[in-house]
């Protein structure tokens, strides 16, 4: 870590790899690239400072970060765009989360009880550039990671309970609404 750096990247929230095998890591204090050992912080005003709580991998290979102010950062080698929560949920949600499956396809936690799984037919990041599916949480909601299982499940781990949704859509539920605990995550074996 850059010591002009080192104090601020020290609460790291989330790591994933991207599809040429570099590690990127979200802090509360942005958005970093590992190179070489040296933990490099993504050079965008939008993005230092910012808390990123999670990241995904697209099929296009750009990394998807979830910030604390309801966006998602969308990063490319030389660029950085700015996905808002009105692009993913038209309904007012706020994004919250984000993930990857194998296949590139991004799914989106909200702060409510939805969560958004973008499928990708071109590699723009405007709206065009992917369809958007909507899954209901049930009560469960403010999501702090959606984790999607080799078999299709989809795991939503909240700060109030836990989604089940199956590869077909389907929410499997646990009776938990009166008593549901804060989960940060969760996985299939």
């Amino acid at each position: 870590i850059p010591e002009e750096n080192a104090p601020v990247f020290l609460s790291i929230r989330d790591m994933i790899e991207d599809n040429q095998g570099r590690l990127w890591v979200a802090s509360t204090s942005g958005l970093a690239r590992v190179e070489n050992g040296v933990l490099l912080p993504v050079n965008d005003s939008r993005l230092y400072g910012q808390i990123v709580y999670s990241l995904g991998v697209d099929a296009h290979g750009r990394i998807w970060a979830a910030l604390d102010n309801w966006q998602c950062a969308v990063v490319s080698e030389n660029d950085v765009s700015i996905l808002t929560s009105d692009a993913v949920f038209p309904d007012g949600q706020q994004m919250y989360c984000v993930s990857s499956d194998a296949a590139g396809n991004i799914y989106i936690g909200s702060y409510q009880n939805a969560v958004a799984k973008l499928t990708f037919h071109s590699d723009s990041t405007d709206t065009n550039a992917f369809d958007v599916s909507i899954m209901n949480t049930g009560d469960v909601s403010i999501h702090n990671t959606v984790t999607v299982t080799k078999d299709g499940d989809i795991l939503v781990c909240g700060q109030r309970g836990f989604a089940w949704i199956d590869p077909h859509g389907h929410l499997r539920t646990f009776d938990e609404t009166t008593g549901a605990a804060g989960l940060n995550n969760a996985m299939k074996d």
